[in-house]
């Protein structure tokens, strides 16, 4: 063969491995997104299939899975909280927005009771410098 009809030949074969791939990518997941596989027990191999196509073998357990998961069972209704109407010493409370500012560089809520004056921050995508130790 010449070497013009070997390349031609390789890259046919490349083209149609490329195609086989991308039809077989295709069908995974599956439905619902469901990823089948087959897990080898004695060696802890796992690879991922196309149940449509190929199976597991003998040595192998089937499994499934996707990214969702499954519904948990809803869980029980908490005790009711307080009414937020008194504060830690008795006194009331009074809980205003913050604008961002020196207090809170995000923003977030200004609280003041009898006893002082305390702010819950909202979270910031870049952390403020706290200065010199």
């Amino acid at each position: 063969m010449r070497k013009r009809d070997l390349l031609s030949a390789a890259a046919g074969a490349a083209v149609a491995s490329v195609l086989a791939g991308g039809i077989a990518w295709a069908a995974i997941p599956g439905v619902g997104g469901v990823i089948n596989g087959c897990y080898q027990k004695n060696e802890g191999l796992l690879r991922v299939i196309d149940p449509a196509t190929t199976g597991c073998l003998p040595s192998e357990v089937p499994i499934a899975w996707n990214a969702q998961g499954i519904q948990g069972v809803k869980g029980e209704l908490g005790a009711p909280g307080r009414n937020g109407v008194d504060g830690r010493d008795g006194i009331g409370v009074a809980v205003q927005p913050e604008a961002p500012g020196a207090n809170c560089p995000a923003g977030g809520v200004k609280i003041t009771a009898a006893n002082g004056v305390a702010y819950v921050c909202n979270g910031s995508s870049s952390p403020v410098d706290p200065g010199p130790d």
